[in-house]
């Protein structure tokens, strides 16, 4: 069989390369790389905490929209649906 240097050549690079274990992400010789973010979730009181947080906050801030969603939640939770719904999260049926 003839090999073509080139490609024989080419080859063992790609199999070094592939060999190689480069650093993890954010460490350094299995040290963790610290102080790089500089700011603080709680600088400001401005955590952002996505779309359920904003809602946890607003239920929490907002007395006429917490007061409307326990009515609905009562409403729901009054009727058939609501009442097998809550037995199937309590894994009661």
């Amino acid at each position: 069989m003839k090999f073509d240097p080139a490609q024989v050549r080419n080859g063992n690079s790609i199999r070094s390369q592939l060999n190689e274990n480069p650093e993890s992400f954010a460490t350094s010789n299995t040290a963790s790389k610290g102080g790089q973010n500089t700011t603080t979730l709680d600088a400001q009181n401005n955590r952002m905490a996505g779309y359920m947080g904003a809602r946890a906050i607003e239920l929490a801030s907002n007395p006429v929209e917490a007061k409307r969603t326990a009515d609905w939640n009562n409403q729901f939770m009054g009727n058939e649906y609501g009442v097998r719904w809550q037995q199937a999260k309590m894994g009661l049926v």
